[in-house]
Parts: C-alpha cells; structure tokens; sequence
C-alpha cells in the first residue's frame, strides 16, 4: 500500500487515540460536572486508570519481479489515564510501530520503495470539560520515525528519517447525545517543526553552507470535522483540513537553475467524507472519500545554462481517494464472533505542471498521473473484549505514464499476507 507522509498519519493517530480515551472518560466525567458542587480533596479524587492495546502479525510479503520478504508487523499504543477531577485528566499516550515487508512511501520528489520501518510517538495530553458539552484538549506532541530502504541500512543513516516537535489545541462540542447516538463538532490547530537529521543538499556536502536543510519545515495544521455517530443507521463524518508548511531554507528555483530569495512554501487542503452503515443484521456498508488540493511555489530547473529544463509549480497536485468496504460478522457462543471485511481503494494523483518522462528521463508532452489500487481482505476472529486473531491479504497496483524509474518506483505489485493477534485493555 503506497503511504503519503503529507497526510502525517503519526498526529492523526495522535489525536484519534487521545480522543478515544476521551471518549471512555466523557460520559461519566461530563454527568458529575453537572451535579457535583462540593469536592472532597485533590489527593481523595486522584483516580488512575489506563489504556493498552497491542498487535503483532507475521507477514510475507512480495514485490512482483523480486523475491519474497518473510517479515511482519507490530504496535503498541500504551495511554495511562490520571484523572484529578470527574472533569479534568491527563493522558500520558505512546504509540509505536514496526513493519517489515515491501512498502511504498510518496515522498515529495516521488515513491520510494521502502523495506522497514518503526515510528514512535509521544502525545501528553491534558483534557478539560468546560461544560457539559465542550471539551478542551491541548497536548504535546514528539514524533521519530525510521525508515530502511534495505535491510542493510542502519536505522540511525537513513535518508527520510525525521522527528516532529511541536503542540496543539483541539476541541469537542457534543450538538446532541442520547441514546440513539450523538453528533459532535471538533476543531483543532497544530503547530509543529519537522527535521531531517540525514537529508541534507548536494551543496551543503560539497562544503557549501547553501540550503544545509533543504527538507525541514515548520508546519501549522488546522482542522475541522462534523460527525454522526449511530448505534444503528448511517453514521458519518465530514472533515476539512489545511496543512502550511514553511521550509526553512529551501530557497525557489528560477529559470535560468539560480535561486530567488524566496523560500518555498506549500499547502495542503484536504477534504474527507466517511459513511459508516451498520444494518440490524450482520451486515455493514462503508463509504469513504478525499480530495487533496496541494498548492508549491517551487519549481524544478534541470541542467545548465543555458541548457535548463525548467519546470514551474512542480510539486502543485490535486488527488482524490474513493474507498469502498463491506463486512459480514458472524455471532459464535458467548463474546466470540467472526468478522470478515473487504475494502477497495483507488487514489489519482495528477500533477499541475510536472511533466512525464520515459525510462531514461526524457520529457513527455502530457503532465505526470498516478494511480493507485488497493485490495484487502480480512478475517478477525473474537474471543472476547481483549483477544482477538486475524488473517489479512493485501494487494497493491500502482501505475502512472511516468516511465523513468532510476530513482523513483511507479509502476509496482505488492502481495502481502499477515496472520497474527490484537490483545486491547
């Protein structure tokens, strides 16, 4: 499965998790701030609690026209809870992951083939109820992940390593709860630094102190989204997100291969629509979509005066992502069940002004277009609230009219098959 690091799944998981052990504090929380007036003391209300959730799957995976890759993956998201008040609380959460098998990164410049990697995030969080409806939440956020391109590399080298520093505010207003279910609105802004200790420029390691970090920016995220949350019905959530990102010292590139003095800047607006259909029967129906507007100011100049191709807007793109699913869960005795789903996925990403290129790099006339497939297929069998064993086939398609692949890999197959466990407390 082709993976964006514009989308930065890392904070998204962030702020997911951290809402989702709001949610488990909330309802009681928000009920003994309506009706307590007299608290006993700090130490007395003191309560600890916390939330764990762990994987691990083996997993063999292929890459049509290589050899197979005999890996797996894992997580582990740990959160403890301390609550001081039935109305505030800190969430101290650390998620962390590893994965081993054939994997597709879209770096800016292009795909990346990637063989391993392992992200680990620290997100403290301390969650306040102003009112029985709305809830603040600012945290802290520290995020480090490692990528290998082989097996070989070391994890510490390699050359889209980067760290995240930074902070944020979101909030949650409940519009309407019962028992049918609730519609929320939730808001939040991120304000972050992101570092790549080994991505430095050409120039910078022939001794020329000239864009040293050239892919470092400061990031500021704004997001909204409107959900509807059914026991049973249609549930769904509308989301509208604006990512800037500010490079510190990449500079824009003008026709002639020179520099302006301008640095580069980038946006990203992105807009979500989850359908979630849960029928009174076995049955469930979901229907996911986005589309991504990115707007840069860099262009790329290729060769040397006067002999530069010059190509503007380089990295401004527009995509979008239609993504179907179905399950069908089978009640067994007691808490055990049987849940087997299917999900389909194609992503277009069309480039403004980048051109395509054929196998040794030669510029095409028409403008560079990606297209990604993605097909899984999953079993999960239930034991009970904790254990859980599954089964997942994975299958991935990509194509693009971008023929030169000396770097960049556009046209692949990836077969990967995973069977493991799921323990949650």
């Amino acid at each position: 499965m082709i993976r964006s690091i514009w989308n930065r799944p890392n904070a998204g998981l962030a702020w997911a998790l951290c809402c989702g052990v709001g949610l488990l504090l909330a309802a009681p929380s928000l009920a003994a701030a309506e009706s307590e007036t007299k608290k006993p003391g700090l130490a007395s209300q003191i309560k600890l609690d916390w939330l764990f959730q762990a994987t691990g799957y083996l997993t063999t995976s292929k890459l049509l026209g290589s050899s197979d890759v005999l890996g797996g993956n894992g997580s582990v998201v740990a959160a403890p809870v301390v609550q001081f008040t039935p109305d505030k609380a800190l969430i101290l959460l650390y998620s962390g992951s590893y994965r081993k098998s054939k994997q597709v990164y879209a770096e800016d410049e292009g795909p990346k083939l990637f063989s391993e990697e392992q992200l680990h995030s620290f997100a403290p969080t301390f969650r306040y109820a102003w009112s029985p409806k709305l809830v603040l939440s600012p945290s802290l956020l520290y995020t480090d992940s490692r990528l290998k391109e082989t097996s070989d590399d070391s994890w510490s080298s390699g050359l889209y390593n980067y760290r995240e520093e930074g902070g944020g505010l979101n909030a949650e207003y409940t519009l309407k709860a019962g028992a049918a279910g609730q519609n929320l609105l939730a808001a939040g802004v991120q304000r972050f630094d992101r570092t790549y200790p080994n991505f430095h420029s050409l120039a910078s390691l022939a001794g020329i102190p000239f864009e040293e970090n050239e892919k470092d920016f400061t990031g500021t995220l704004v997001s909204v989204a409107y959900n509807q949350v059914r026991a049973r019905g249609l549930s769904s959530k509308t989301s509208l997100s604006y990512l800037d990102k500010d490079y510190d010292d990449k500079l824009v590139e003008s026709p002639t291969g020179e520099r302006f003095n301008d640095r580069q800047h980038d946006s990203v607006v992105t807009l979500g629509e989850e359908l979630l259909w849960h029928a009174a029967g076995p049955w469930g129906y979901s229907l996911a979509g986005a589309v991504a507007v990115t707007d840069s100011n860099q262009n790329l100049a290729e060769g040397a005066f006067p002999f530069v191709t010059f190509q503007p807007d380089y990295y401004s793109s527009k995509s979008f992502t239609l993504s179907p699913g179905i399950t069908y869960t089978q009640p067994l005795a007691g808490e055990r069940s049987i849940t087997y789903g299917a999900i389909y996925a194609v992503t277009r990403l069309g480039y403004d002004s980048r051109r395509a290129a054929d196998q040794n790099g030669n510029l095409l006339g028409d403008k560079e277009v990606d297209w990604t497939h993605d097909f899984t297929l999953r079993a999960v069998y239930t034991l009970d609230k904790h254990w859980s064993f599954g089964a997942i086939a994975e299958y991935t398609r990509a194509a693009s009219n971008m023929k030169d692949e000396r770097i960049f890999r556009y046209d692949y197959e990836i077969l990967n098959l995973s069977g493991g466990f799921s323990f949650r407390y």
